[in-house]
């Protein structure tokens, strides 16, 4: 709790701060007849939120402009590259949904291939813009080497 309070000041989250300073107090001076479930309640509570916020900043991390950090040094299977972002795109054309599952199937992959732009066209997605995920996904195909 100590810690969780210390990390919501620093980036900002006055209510998941209040919460865990609550829960500090709480187990370093317990109120009179609060019961172990109910003080286990509170702190499942406050790991829910915590843990919504740590979704939200890696949300964000992953926008920033950062190089990704390979996630093992095998070789990118650039067919298998094309063939799967042949068929995002012809789902982006038409606006079809099914475009975000496509991408999530393959996330490892359109992240090895495309590095930051994968993650910008997973958001594009996210946000139904598919004009401009079908736009940035178009230039990338442009790359993918022979």
């Amino acid at each position: 709790a100590h810690t969780i309070k210390g990390v919501a000041a620093t980036v900002g989250a006055p209510s998941l701060r209040d919460a865990a300073a609550e829960l500090e107090h709480e187990l370093a001076l317990p109120t009179p007849g609060l019961t172990r479930q109910q003080l286990a309640a509170q702190a499942m509570a406050l790991e829910d939120r915590f843990t919504t916020l740590a979704v939200a900043l890696r949300g964000i991390a992953a926008l920033a402009d950062v190089p990704p950090v390979p996630a093992t040094a095998a070789p990118i299977d650039w067919p298998a590259v094309r063939k799967l972002a042949a068929e995002l795109e012809a789902l982006l054309a038409v606006d079809d949904i099914a475009s975000g599952k496509l991408y999530a199937a393959n996330e490892a992959l359109f992240s090895a291939a495309f590095g930051r732009e994968a993650r910008m066209i997973a958001k594009q997605i996210d946000d139904f813009a598919f004009d401009k995920a079908l736009e940035m996904l178009r230039q990338l195909i442009a790359k993918i080497p022979s």
